[in-house]
């Protein structure tokens, strides 16, 4: 609403100008906040320096974090035909490509590798707030060759050019770079790879190798691509060479592990095969040697056709069933390890099982027993990394079984068609002579057992070429160098994100404190609430114990005028009315400044030459009477309702108002007991009678009718009723109970009064109608200009 504008718009008003009633409103189920974007961007200097302070929160973040490097390599793993286990013997595929990238996380493969860079040795500077790591400037180590529980070390370092100061305890020594010294026993030696600059004290201390493998598995990040065979290895640490070593080491140590795997297998296979084969010679010979000397005894010269027809047959009979046999000895061989995987690895052999499946069971649950081994030496049963591999292995064994519970199922299907087809070979023999039968049996035998030796050599010479074949088809297509680095934190998002914070941490909070909020600070949230015309805001006064009249005929105040426009705007709301002028002064709470108003709105009326009466009956905590110093012995309202004196009796003239003006007080007088039995009585008609004669105006100061029910027995004379809210004090809960008052009807023609408005701090009505007034025109309202 403008503000130069009559308070009581057309809209609400009769032609005479009688106000209208108004229907009950729904104002309070509005929205009650007074988000003011004008009042948070008011903030604009603490954001500045909110700004400037993240940006010096940044650079001393920045200064004394430690900074990670996260370093990456790209790995082409091939997947061209290669000759293995179960080609070179009966046929395979190689192994899935899945089980390749699990290698690279193996645990064993990282204790192989934190053996090899001994990553397990750290020194390092440690300072207040960051430490600084050494590595690739200083490595130091353990001089011990066959023991790998090392004792846990720790002692400081104070390098110099050639020499530097080992500090052990309470032992000074002063040592050569790379010469060997013993700490508790134990031959320890210290490299200086880089020159140092200063002589900072450097820290060196060992970990565990196993949890340091665990720590190094853990760590690594490995992306695969379905649709093609490369993989993204990245790894984060302090130390950027270190990093690098390690995706190196990696690489290398994946290539030599996949190499000894193929090899040793091939190894195996050949070892079964050569340990077959000897005394299959012998037996062979054997049988030969029987062979002629039955034919020299016995005068045979050759085999009739049906005997030529049968040991053809019966030759590609027992192929098969040499084949049958080399399998069974096999799976038998892989159930010994299942069972007792203590045996060595030449105790085991994949000869004749073809399944690439069976096959990688039986390599992972090598590799796992050999984890297990190295797990038992530092760690219990009990430890997670141990119960944790004890259930892979275990799951492992079950699919192993399962896959040789097949074979076997397989194998006897074979058998039974095997003696099926040699019966049906058999019966050629029913006519055959028994001496050539005889001849036979030792022919067939022979066969047998040449059959047996040729296929074993066969597979000793596959085996042997894909011995020599085996090849690693891995190639790094983006190499690990510092220059991929990435640092985190990164400095420019880091200072981005300092700066961006500090602007916005003051506006956050202000938005805060704004939904937060639950008092009135601004006229147009009383309006977003209540339909109750708002007729006057007063600025706050900050002394009012010398003098409580601030109005006064040659004084001019930002606040007097303010009370004269209000003294103007109830005017006009009662134009063609005569007789007295009852006002009611209430509020929902103590504290908002009706006794403050009543006594200044009274002065105002008084100073226009009219009659007026100021009656205080707030009779439960009078404060009128203590700001117009009134003797707590003279006779009050509540004398004169108990019929003690008249009503002339109680009237106090302030001795601040002039000889031709007219402010009669009626103090409260005397607390009562019962002050609203008193306000109930006869007597209140006698007072009326009398302030109908001799006043025109009459200003009543009431309880607030939000704790008690005094006001509304007053309002009955009052024709405009004066709610007052106050700034910052008022509740927004109290104003919509003040708008159920309105729209009840218990008051007549009620109107609020927005007191103690103040212009600073950071609910500071700093945008209101009177800031502005008060800013550019304040030498108007000087004294001296009256």
């Amino acid at each position: 609403m403008n503000q130069e504008e009559n308070i009581w718009d057309i809209k609400n008003t009769t032609a005479n100008g009688n106000a209208i009633k108004l229907p009950p409103s729904k104002r309070g189920a509005r929205s009650s906040l007074d988000l003011d974007f004008r009042r948070i961007l008011r903030l604009w200097p603490l954001v500045i320096a909110f700004g400037i302070a993240g940006y010096f929160v940044g650079k001393f973040y920045l200064r004394y974090v430690r900074t990670i490097f996260l370093v990456s390599t790209s790995i082409n793993i091939e997947q061209k035909e290669e000759v293995s286990i179960g080609k070179a013997l009966l046929g395979s595929a190689r192994d899935p490509f899945n089980d390749q990238i699990a290698y690279f996380k193996s645990p064993v493969l990282s204790l192989n590798l934190v053996d090899s860079l001994h990553l397990n040795f750290h020194a390092e500077a440690q300072g207040t707030f960051k430490d600084k790591d050494f590595y690739g400037l200083v490595n130091w180590k353990i001089l011990k060759a066959e023991d790998k529980n090392l004792p846990l070390l720790h002692f400081t370092v104070i390098p110099s050019e050639k020499k530097f100061i080992c500090k052990e305890s309470q032992k000074l020594d002063s040592i050569d770079w790379g010469m060997p010294f013993q700490i508790d026993g134990n031959w320890v030696v210290v490299n200086k790879l880089k020159d140092i600059h200063g002589n900072a004290p450097i820290f060196c201390y060992n970990t565990d190798n196993l949890q340091e493998a665990f720590s190094l598995s853990n760590s690594l990040k490995i992306v695969s691509n379905k649709e093609s065979n490369i993989i993204n290895i990245s790894y984060s640490d302090y130390s950027s060479a270190r990093a690098i070593d390690v995706l190196n080491g990696l690489t290398h140590l994946y290539n030599q592990i996949i190499e000894q795997d193929k090899t040793r297998s091939f190894s195996q296979a050949i070892g079964f095969v050569e340990g077959r084969l000897a005394p299959l010679g012998r037996e062979l010979d054997s049988i030969e040697n029987a062979l002629a000397h039955f034919k020299s005894v016995r005068g045979f010269v050759g085999n009739t056709a049906n005997g030529t027809l049968y040991l053809d047959k019966t030759k590609d009979l027992d192929k098969t069933l040499n084949d049958l046999n080399v399998t069974k000895q096999t799976i038998l061989s892989v159930e010994r390890f299942i069972q007792n995987p203590g045996l060595k690895d030449e105790n085991l052999a994949l000869v004749g099982i073809s399944d690439p499946v069976l096959q990688n069971y039986i390599v992972q649950y090598q590799r796992m027993w050999s984890e297990k081994e190295k797990l038992q030496m530092t760690q219990t049963a009990n430890h997670p990394n141990m119960i944790q591999l004890e259930s892979h292995m275990s799951g492992l064994k079950n699919n192993i079984n399962v896959q040789l519970q097949n074979y076997k199922n397989n194998l006897k299907i074979s058998e039974a068609n095997y003696q099926n087809n040699l019966s049906v070979t058999n019966s050629m023999l029913r006519n055959t002579p028994m001496d050539e039968k005889e001849l036979l049996g030792k022919q067939r035998l022979q066969n047998i057992k040449e059959n047996l030796f040729m296929t074993l050599l066969q597979k000793r010479e596959e085996a042997a070429i894909a011995k020599a074949s085996v090849t690693v088809n891995t190639k790094i297509l983006t190499p690990p160098i510092k220059a991929n680095a990435i640092k985190n934190p990164e400095p420019k998002k880091i200072m981005g994100a300092a700066v961006l914070i500090g602007l916005l941490l003051p506006l956050l909070v202000a938005i805060i404190i704004e939904l937060i909020n639950r008092k009135i600070i601004s006229k147009r949230q009383i309006k977003s609430i209540t339909d109750i015309p708002v007729i006057a805001e007063l600025q706050h006064v900050e002394e009012l114990k010398e003098n409580p009249i601030i109005i006064d005929v040659n004084k001019r105040s930002m606040i007097g005028e303010q009370l004269r426009s209000l003294r103007t705007n109830l005017d006009f709301y009662e134009i063609n009315k005569t007789g007295s002028k009852y006002i009611l002064i209430t509020s929902s709470m103590s504290g908002e400044g009706k006794s403050f108003l009543s006594v200044n709105l009274a002065r105002s009326y008084s100073l226009q030459g009219k009659k007026v009466a100021l009656l205080e009956f707030d009779l439960r905590r009078p404060k009128i009477s203590k700001l117009m110093n009134v003797s707590k012995e003279l006779p009050g309202l509540s004398s004169f309702l108990i019929g003690k004196y008249d009503v002339s009796q109680i009237i106090f003239k302030p001795s601040e108002i002039g000889d031709n003006e007219v402010l009669d007080v009626f103090p409260a007088g005397a607390i009562p007991p019962n002050p609203q039995e008193l306000l109930s009585g006869i007597k209140m008609n006698e007072l009326k009678e009398y302030l109908d004669t001799h006043y025109d105006v009459v200003i009543m100061d009431s309880p607030p009718y939000g704790i008690v029910a005094d006001a509304q027995i007053l309002g009955q004379w009052a024709l405009l009723t004066i709610v007052l809210t106050r700034f910052r004090q008022t509740m927004v809960e109290q104003v919509i109970e003040i708008n159920e008052w309105h729209q009840n009807k218990i008051f007549n023609n009620m109107a609020i009064v927005f007191n103690g408005i103040r212009s600073k701090g950071y609910f500071g009505y700093k945008y209101g109608y009177y800031y502005y007034r008060g800013k550019y025109g304040q030498g108007y309202y000087n004294e001296s200009n009256s």
